[in-house]
């Protein structure tokens, strides 16, 4: 039901300007889509009640570093933010009830193919999993 522009699939309640599928609800400026209870700074679009730190919006009960907003009861390796119940191998934070392969923590339930993981009810077309009520133009979904 929704329809694809340019190659942006749009919500017909919805418009689109300048490849930007935007709510009416909200406001359109420079390419950034805000809502506009929220402030726009630098083109990054921040909740009032969040901090917002060379151009990182961040809840302030996070921590803020290297440009990553990270969950105090979490750790922060390499960039990464990861759940101290979670494994984190090769920058990659995976649950240890899903595999890491080259790269890609999958749920076991799902197919691995070329980099992607699938849900089994989905089709997987040229490195796109797609839900099969939907159609795939230009690599979109």
């Amino acid at each position: 039901m929704y329809y694809l522009t340019l190659g942006v699939c749009c919500d017909p309640m919805y418009y689109l300007t300048l490849g930007v599928c935007c709510d009416p609800m909200y406001y359109l400026t420079l390419g950034v889509c805000c809502d506009p209870m929220y402030y726009l700074t630098l083109g990054v679009c921040c909740d009032p009640m969040y901090y917002l730190t060379l151009g990182f919006c961040c809840d302030p009960m996070y921590y803020l570093t290297l440009g990553v907003c990270c969950d105090p009861m979490y750790y922060l390796t390499l960039g990464v933010c990861c759940d101290p119940m979670y494994y984190l191998t090769l920058g990659v934070c995976c649950d240890p009830m899903y595999y890491l392969t080259l790269g890609v923590c999958c749920d076991p339930m799902y197919y691995l193919t070329l980099g992607v993981c699938c849900d089994p009810m989905y089709y997987l077309t040229l490195g796109v999993c797609c839900d099969p009520m939907y159609y795939l133009t230009k690599g979109a979904c």
